[in-house]
């Protein structure tokens, strides 16, 4: 879009010259109604970062989950054992087939812990990631009015469909969708 400045600003679409039946030729939209928008969401946002304690539940699911990393690794160390066991045996030819099946058994162990180990991971990204929101939440928590500061932290872009919705694309979208 691009900002015309009159009496009463508004926006227009750039390209809306190279079409001529193009849907956008005829849309304009308020600049103030584009930032009201943006402005009753922010506010929710802020309201949503401040009752509700995500950054704690993160917590909680990190340490579920190192809890359930450390056990899988406790079974892990077990294996060798185990096979030691299962060799002196073999030797007195008592087993066979109990090595092939404890190998198994520990492959399995290790993909688990793998793939918790990947969770946690992946939790911890999006953690720091939300940190990173909370932390412009609190910045511009109190502000009266959008800045451009705020507008190329926080808003990637903005969508005027031809029903004149506005949809606002958050740089931090998924941190705020999560909350939501």
């Amino acid at each position: 879009l691009e900002l015309r400045k009159t009496k009463t600003p508004y926006y227009l679409c750039k390209r809306r010259n190279l079409l001529d039946d193009a849907a956008c030729n005829e849309l304009r939209v308020e600049k103030e109604q584009i930032e009201r928008t943006i402005w009753t969401i922010w506010q929710e946002h802020c309201r949503l970062f401040a009752t509700i304690p995500v950054a704690s539940l993160y917590e909680q699911q990190i340490e579920k989950l190192r809890k359930q990393e450390k056990i899988l690794k406790q079974s892990l160390e077990r294996f060798p054992a185990e096979k030691i066991n299962l060799y002196e045996q073999f030797c007195s030819s008592r087993v066979k087939q109990d090595k092939d099946q404890l190998s198994k058994q520990e492959e399995v162990v290790r993909k688990e812990i793998e793939k918790v180990s990947g969770q946690i991971d992946m939790l911890e990204k999006r953690q720091k990631n939300y940190q990173c929101a909370a932390d412009l939440v609190e910045r511009y928590r109190t502000s009266e009015a959008l800045t451009e500061e705020f507008m190329s932290e926080m808003v990637e872009k903005i969508v005027v469909y031809e029903d004149k919705r506005i949809e606002i694309v958050w740089k931090y979208r998924e941190e705020f969708e999560e909350i939501l």
